[in-house]
């Protein structure tokens, strides 16, 4: 598509533009209150990108997750919001619609402007009247659930809800526009008053910096390196002496803490809340940086080779490799100290990449991996590893590509076809499982498919039970590896099956997850995490398809906890030592959890890959859990979860304590809970 032009209408706004994005400087103090934005569309182009609903995404001041406009009708677009405080940048994302060319470039104008309090409250109903008319429903039913609440619960509570309904993503502009600043100040000193209670000062100290010489190393003590860019925290050695004490009992080899990053004008922004230890990612990236500390037997062995380097990375793995092991790493989840510009480890960048992949191959063929190349990923920093894929006593090992389905003819077909006509990696055979299909049409499709060699219908006559179903086909699988696949996702790219694989048959891999979009091309899955809404929810859900989610995390391999069913592939041999899918318990809803969550406790790590693309027409193949035992159904499913579950529903490893449980745009806990590793 050709680029997109804009026209600023507010005074005092100035504007960069990038490729489908514009960056909107304000170079005056905003009014604070209510805002809107109003986009116009100023010739045909611009009409054509919003009939055929192509998204614009609003990001305020320094926010990851962009919130889409509203479409008011043919020719506008709108949205409104309360800011606390000024807003300083605001970018503008576009994300053109799916398969629609423009060849001519739109024109919009963009117009911000403050508006009272009855006018925002106006425009909100005012739209949700007009999604609600758009989908069935009673176009005034906000507006008496609204003056309802009021009459009942207040004005507030009316309006969390309106906004709750209008855009659910700005439910914390409410509370706070800067959320990171209201955690600052209501939730951090909660965490450090929670780490700092197990320091005693009468306690002797258990933190050293890293000694010149290794015969002054003491095995009991803890090692850091002070590194030159970084802003210690006033209370850091309390603090890390402290946090020691939970090391020491879980007995752990090495110990690392979360930043913060501060900009020209001396604020803290950026929070860098990290997962626990995650393996496949630090691979991926340096997520760690230097706020590290070492435990002096473990530093005592790789001296030599931490000293030879000042490269806080390769120094991490250097200590790690020199285990011989996996290493008992413990992550803290409070921050201690806060990264500057100025870090630097002095070499060139290519220089450091270089050795850095060195050290990562050195360290993965140590654990049985065979590192086969490295790339250069999308994202500054993030580096993608290619696995060789190991060559099976039959050869190529042979992959079972399982697709349940009953009737749905039109996507079943398209995903099938997609998945022929796109997929390279050749050594892989479908099994389509047929659920009592009764439609002529699927019929005879299903007799001709099977024309195919790598193509087989089987038939499973009984009621709908996924995780049955998807058990019964494992039955009939010839591969070593299995790849269960929705009836209704579609291949993007052609090299997605053999990016699962290599990683599906790494040593001590276990469920492999793909990366899923939406048709408007919005994530869809990026990893399941656990907590989220009380029980589970995706990550970066709705971020746009290029962004490179919190920390980087969209555009790197990653461990998580758990990874949706819609596309995910194992070994067999997995598959069968943990029983497969919960077909009691689970017969619709979170078998996928359940299984992985299975694969984790046995001892193996579940990954997400965003190199395996596909699109995901959720909520076609199945109807609303409408009717009183499908309601009762859920509500079992949810209530076995909760209690088979319950310690990782608590803390997922994968996601920090100190972003939201309530949304899952990984955006910061404004909630005044925290709970430390135990």
């Amino acid at each position: 598509m050709s680029d997109i032009q804009l026209i600023v209408k507010s005074r005092r706004w100035s504007i960069k533009s990038h490729a489908n994005q514009h960056i909107l400087h304000n170079q005056s103090t905003s009014k604070l209150g209510w805002q809107r934005i109003v986009l116009i569309a100023k010739n045909e182009a611009a009409e054509k990108f919003l009939a055929y609903r192509g998204l614009i995404m609003a990001r305020q001041n320094h926010h990851l997750q962009g919130v889409p406009l509203h479409y008011d009708d043919q020719k506008k677009a709108s949205l409104v919001f309360y800011r606390h405080n000024p807003l300083q940048t605001l970018t503008i994302d576009w994300v053109p619609p799916a398969g629609i060319e423009i060849d001519a470039e739109p024109l919009f104008s963009i117009r911000i402007k403050p508006i009272s309090a009855a006018k925002a409250w106006f425009f909100m109903l005012q739209t949700v009247a007009r999604r609600d008319k758009a989908n069935g429903d009673n176009a005034s039913q906000i507006y008496r659930l609204t003056r309802a609440r009021q009459k009942r619960s207040g004005r507030s509570h009316a309006l969390r809800k309106l906004v709750q309904a209008y855009q659910p993503l700005l439910q914390h502009q409410l509370t706070s526009c800067e959320p990171f600043n209201y955690w600052r100040l209501h939730n951090e000193p909660i965490t450090r008053d929670a780490l700092l209670a197990l320091y005693k000062p009468s306690d002797s100290q258990h933190i050293a910096v890293v000694p010149e010489a290794a015969d002054k190393i003491d095995p009991d003590k803890w090692y850091h390196t002070r590194t030159d860019g970084v802003i210690y925290t006033k209370q850091f050695y309390p603090l890390l002496n402290a946090a020691t004490v939970i090391a020491d009992q879980k007995n752990a080899d090495i110990l690392y803490w979360d930043h913060d990053n501060i900009n020209k004008q001396d604020e803290r922004i950026l929070p860098h809340f990290k997962p626990d230890w995650s393996p496949d990612l630090f691979s991926a990236q340096d997520y760690i940086g230097p706020a590290y500390a070492i435990k002096g037997h473990c530093l005592k062995s790789a001296f030599d080779a931490v000293q030879s380097t000042n490269d806080h990375y390769v120094r991490l793995i250097a200590t790690i490799e020199s285990l011989g092991r996996q290493p008992r790493v413990i992550h803290i989840p409070v921050i201690l100290e806060h990264h500057t510009s100025q870090i630097s480890i002095g070499d060139p960048q290519a220089t450091i990449e270089t050795k850095r992949q060195h050290a990562v191959t050195n360290w993965l063929e140590q654990q049985g991996d065979k590192v086969e190349s490295f790339e250069s990923a999308v994202e500054n920093g993030v580096r993608k590893i290619n696995f060789a894929i190991t060559q099976s006593p039959k050869n190529t090992p042979l992959i079972s590509i399982i697709v349940p389905t009953r009737n749905a003819l039109d996507i079943t077909r398209n995903c099938i076809n997609s998945v022929l006509q796109k997929t390279e990696f050749s050594s892989y055979e479908i099994i389509i499982v047929d659920n009592q299909s009764d439609c002529p049409q699927t019929l005879d499709w299903f007799d001709n498919i099977q024309d195919e060699s790598n193509v087989r219908v089987i038939r499973y006559d009984a009621p709908f039970n996924y995780s049955a179903i998807n058990n019964f086909a494992v039955t009939h699988a010839h591969g070593e590896l299995l790849c269960f696949l929705n009836n209704d996702t579609e291949v993007i790219n052609e090299n997605w099956l053999r990016e699962m694989a290599q990683q599906a048959q790494r040593p001590g891999v276990g469920c492999v997850g793909a990366k899923l979009y939406y048709p408007d091309n919005t994530i869809q899955h990026a990893g399941v995490v656990l907590g989220l809404w009380g029980l589970a929810g995706h990550g970066h859900k709705n971020f746009t398809r290029h962004s490179p989610g919190y920390c980087q995390r969209l555009a790197s391999v990653q461990n998580y906890s758990a990874v949706t069913a819609a596309c995910l592939m194992m070994k067999k041999s997995i598959f069968d030592e943990v029983g497969g899918f919960n077909e009691n318990e689970l017969k619709v809803a979170f078998n996928d959890v359940d299984l992985c969550l299975k694969v984790l406790t046995a001892g193996y790590r579940n990954l997400w890959t965003p190199y395996a693309e596909l699109y995901h027409y959720e909520s076609k193949t199945r109807g609303k859990e409408d009717s009183p035992e499908k309601k009762a159904r859920e509500r079992g499913e949810i209530t076995y979860m909760k209690k088979q579950w319950a310690a990782l529903i608590k803390h997922d490893p994968a996601y920090n304590p100190n972003l939201t449980r309530l949304q899952e745009d990984f955006g910061v806990n404004l909630e005044p809970t925290f709970d430390l590793p135990r």
